[in-house]
Formats: structure tokens, sequence, C-alpha cells
């Protein structure tokens, strides 16, 4: 079951004869409880797709689907309730709120749907328990470590059930590590909730988690591959090995 389209996606900056072409009619899908990595150089298209996904921006043309629905004529209204309701976001920055204790952070969503405290605190008990913060219930943002800002974000992103988890650099403000720890709860997450994952990385080790991998370059999908039977380690190599082939720097990926 497909939870995620694109479909000959474009998207033009500027105007006049500054014009940029950051998507140049790209198409893809994502299965349901997949993980699926995108890779590129700066500059590749990464954000702007996952923008365009996450109905922040608008395409020039073309059209996204999630769950069967379109994303692209939804009025701002429309788009706001979507993305709370439909998809949960992981940051490089955490996006946690620092007026707001962990649970009041992690719960959000849910207050914002304005459902009912007992479903609330179910589903607070849930997330908590698989990520192992439920101890940091009552602290803010600036008491607790990057590592642990990063597991509640993730909680955050959980708690509604979303068809997707679109995840920007997950790991680009933590230490090797709280990268590590976090990208095990991915796989946890992929493996045993079969939560369908898409995210956004420059580092191949990172990638190597995901079980498909696609490389964007100058808006379009150069190439995809797949984990198979692959050990991650030799998962990482083959990645390595194709962004070499493109000329790319590994440094810049």
């Amino acid at each position: 079951m497909k939870i995620l389209e694109v479909r000959e996606a474009v998207k033009y900056y500027g105007n006049g004869g500054n014009i940029t072409k950051a998507l140049d009619g790209l198409s893809f899908s994502v299965d349901k409880g997949s993980f699926t990595a995108i890779m590129g150089a700066s500059g590749s298209g990464k954000s702007t797709l996952m923008n365009m996904i996450s109905a922040v921006d608008t395409l020039s043309s073309g059209d996204v689907f999630i769950d069967g629905v379109s994303i692209a004529d939804m009025t701002d209204e429309q788009s706001a309730d979507f993305r709370r309701d439909k998809l949960g976001f992981v940051f490089q920055d955490y996006n946690l709120l620092d007026t707001m204790t962990v649970e009041e952070n992690i719960i959000l969503p849910l207050n914002l749907r304005k459902e009912k405290v007992a479903k609330i605190q179910e589903e607070l008990k849930r997330v908590t328990d698989i990520f192992g913060i439920g101890h940091l219930s009552a602290k803010f943002p600036d008491e607790i470590s990057g590592g642990e800002r990063q597991r509640v974000a993730c909680a955050r992103a959980l708690i509604t059930s979303p068809s997707i988890i679109l995840a920007d650099e997950p790991t680009g403000a933590l230490d090797s590590a709280n990268s590590l720890r976090l990208m095990k709860t991915f796989s946890e997450l992929n493996k045993s909730f079969s939560a369908t994952i898409l995210m956004v990385t420059h580092n191949p080790e990172i990638g190597a988690y995901a079980d498909r991998v696609l490389f964007l370059k100058d808006g379009v999908i150069w190439n995809e591959i797949y984990k198979g039977d692959r050990t991650k380690k030799e998962f990482y190599n083959d990645i390595i090995s194709l962004i070499a082939a493109s000329g790319g720097d590994n440094d810049v990926f």
C-alpha cells in the first residue's frame, strides 16, 4: 500500500531572469511501513521536496498524495489540519517549545486536536515508554541533553500515530553516540511498530539504516538503491560507491 506518492513535482523559485528550478519533474512513491532515506548534495532539492510533502510550500506543477489524498489544492487551514493529523516531524534542531515541559511538548498535537484527557494520557504513556523518557516529563527542554531532546521530539512526532514520519537531518545536532541511539530507535519504530519513515540525510552512515535510499541531484532522482539482504555495512559501502561513481564528494552528502 502506497502512503506517499509524488507525481511529476516541479518547483520554481524566483522571477524574471532569476529563476531556479529546485524540483524538475520528480516522481516516486513510499510504501506503508517502509524506511526511505533521501540523499544528495547541498542544493539538490532535498529541503524543497520535504517542504512540498509537508504542505509548507506549494508546487509549481505536479502533485503530492498522502493516503490517497492530494495536498495540492488544500486551503491553509486544511494544510494545518493535515500536518497535525497525518504527519509526524523530527527536525535537526528539535523544535521544542522552551516554555513547555517535556510532557506538554509531547502532547501538544493531541491538545490541538482537542482529544479527551484519558486518550491523551494513554498515548503519552505509550510513546514515553517507547523512547524511555517518562522520567523526564516534568523537566523543561533546557534541562535535558541533546539526545533526550531528540527523543522527546520523536515522541511528539509519534503520538498522533501519523501516516508518515518526516525526519529532516534528525542527527545533525547530535554527537555520534546519540546519533547511533536515535537511528536504532528509528529502526525499532520501523520494524516493530511499522512506522513509515522518510528521512533526509547527507550522511551515508545514517542513510544505511534505511531500507531504500533515493539520490537527488539537480531536482531529480538520478539513482536509488535497496538494502535487501545486505548488512548495514554492505549497504553503507554500496551507498559510498554510488556517490563516488556520480562524482560526488562524501563530505557534502
